[in-house]
């Protein structure tokens, strides 16, 4: 079992402005809710057109 969220996750972005930065837990959390939504988006898409092409 995975466990969904922003938890097991580190992510840092470096840029020539800022230099090296490690994203709050709160930033990464809403990183994955959008993906997440977008992967749910993309299924559900996807079983209505499977859907639609059966006889």
């Amino acid at each position: 079992v995975v466990e969904g969220g922003g938890k097991n996750i580190e992510i840092a972005v470096m840029t020539r402005d800022k230099g090296l930065q490690q994203l709050e837990e709160s930033e990464i959390d809403s990183i994955v809710a959008e993906i997440e939504a977008d992967k749910a988006a993309a299924e559900a898409a996807k079983k209505a057109s499977h859907k639609e092409g059966t006889p």
